[in-house]
Parts: structure tokens; C-alpha cells; sequence
């Protein structure tokens, strides 16, 4: 997230109210956009459900995401903060060439990591299959936003990154609702 704050204050050049409230958007976004579409399209799962958050696919639906979201953040964080600093670098050298090769490195290294995982979504709960394999690949694809993440904020296009999570957060409430 190296050079964040040059490009933040880009946005705020308008030097008004709306200026000012587009750059702090922005940055919120960037920096925890996962769990705040998150967080927001469950409100609306749960506003819809009619305030009866107790049937169990609300139930399922809600311990997979809270699963998956400790999950992903435990196996993405070293390759985050490593992957981080190896981009920064790389762009400081001018030479980047070998950004898009870490890339597939860091997203087969999340694979690897989340396969042991699926024991717990398989086994240790008592969760119809196709829901344990949704789950599953809910973890996986969390993951990868999240190393995705890193890779976006170094193109430095934040309107993109953050059109990209208002999207999700759409897709996530539609399908939420269709689960439930």
C-alpha cells in the first residue's frame, strides 16, 4: 500500500466537502473493503429475513462466513505482508516484470493452504454437501480477495478496487437471499 497517501491527496485537489468525503470512501475501502461489504450485505440478508435470524440456513450461512473470514485472514497474512513489501520493492527497482509470477505464487500458496481446511467444512460440521462445498469455495475465493487486494492497491486504481467491492457486496446479498 505503498504510496496510498500521494494519491489520496489527488483525490482530495477539489479542496471541498465532497473532495474530502471521496478520498476518506476511498481509502476505507481499499484498506478493509472485504469485511465492510461483508458486514453490510449481511445487514441486508438479515433485514430481509424479517428479523428472524434463527432459521438454520441464516444460521449456516452466517458460521461459514464467520469461518471463513478467520480462515482466510490466519492463511493470507504472512503472504500479504511479504507480498506487500516484495511490490513496493519491485516497483521502487523499476523492474516489474516478476510481480505477475508472485502473484500465481501467492494464489497457489493460498490453495495449498486452505485444502486442510477442508476437513472442518467436510467433516467436522454437520452441513449438507453442497453447502460444505460452498462454503469451501467461499474460503478459497476470500482468500484470493484478499491477496488480490495487495496486487490492486499497487495499480493505484482506486476507483476500480472500489467499484469492485460495492459490486461483491451486490452479489453477496443477491445470492445470500437466493440461499436462503
Amino acid at each position: 500500500m505503498a504510496g496510498i497517501g500521494f494519491v489520496l491527496k489527488q483525490l482530495i485537489r477539489r479542496d471541498d466537502l465532497i473532495g474530502v468525503a471521496r478520498a476518506y470512501t476511498h481509502s476505507t475501502l481499499i484498506s478493509c473493503g472485504p469485511w465492510v461489504t461483508t458486514i453490510v450485505a449481511l445487514s441486508f440478508v438479515y433485514s430481509l429475513c424479517g428479523g428472524d435470524g434463527h432459521s438454520q440456513g441464516f444460521l449456516n450461512l452466517q458460521g461459514a462466513l464467520f469461518y471463513d473470514f478467520a480462515f482466510s485472514l490466519i492463511f493470507t497474512a504472512p503472504l500479504h505482508m511479504v507480498a506487500t513489501r516484495y511490490i513496493a520493492n519491485s516497483i521502487y527497482k523499476q523492474n516489474i516484470t516478476d510481480i505477475s509470477a508472485s502473484l500465481l505464487t501467492c494464489l497457489g500458496l493460498v490453495t495449498l493452504q486452505g485444502i486442510p481446511t477442508a476437513w472442518y467444512y467436510f467433516v467436522w460440521l454437520d452441513l449438507p454437501l453442497p453447502f460444505a462445498i460452498a462454503a469451501f469455495m467461499c474460503l478459497i475465493l476470500l482468500s484470493y480477495i484478499w491477496v488480490l487486494n495487495v496486487y490492486l492497491t499497487a495499480l493505484k486504481n482506486y476507483v476500480a478496487t472500489t467499484r469492485a467491492f460495492i459490486i461483491g457486496m451486490f452479489i453477496i446479498f443477491i445470492f445470500s437471499v437466493w440461499v436462503l
